[in-house]
């Protein structure tokens, strides 16, 4: 990775902790009640370590880098990577929106998850649908039980208590 992708990763991840930082701290002046921190905490704290986890790596790797004496590439060589069209991408996206209503948070999540996977050209079928059935369970899971907005569900609340 060049020098100029990875001052690029690292400005972004230092715009995100900086913009969570501020935002739990006006949070927390605003009222430090349970009520009013009870999301935002949590996620501002995952926030925060994947930022930490990020700028760390980022750093080791210009460390490894610089050291490796087998690392001599010339800056501006490109590395092929899979390239995935961001008019699909936002297709996807798109669909996924407007499909919710119809079949449901939870299922569209799961197609959603699953087509964007193998558009990143992901082809095993059982990390398609056993990452996709998690993240779409756990999301719904969450949405039930945390969050007082009424999201339409397929499965529903009897289905995820029955499985649990």
């Amino acid at each position: 990775m060049n020098k100029r992708i990875q001052f690029t990763e690292l400005s972004l991840v230092g715009f995100f902790l900086t913009l969570t930082c501020w935002y739990l701290s006006d949070s927390y002046q605003a009222s430090a009640s349970t009520e009013n921190l009870l999301l935002i905490l949590p996620a501002a704290t995952v926030v925060i370590l994947l930022c930490f986890w990020v700028v760390g790596r980022t750093l080791f790797d210009m460390y490894n880098t610089q050291n490796s004496k087998s690392g001599q590439h010339d800056a501006d060589e490109v590395i092929p990577e899979k390239q995935v069209s961001v008019v699909a991408a936002m297709a996807l996206l798109g669909g996924y929106v407007l499909v919710m209503d119809w079949i449901g948070f939870d299922v569209a999540t799961f197609l959603f998850i699953t087509s964007m996977m193998f558009l990143q050209g992901e082809r095993r079928i059982a990390w398609l649908g056993g990452y996709s059935f998690t993240f779409a369970f756990l999301v719904s899971l969450f949405f039930e039980y945390m969050i007082p907005y009424p999201m339409p569900m397929l499965i529903g609340k009897e289905m995820i208590e029955r499985l649990l």
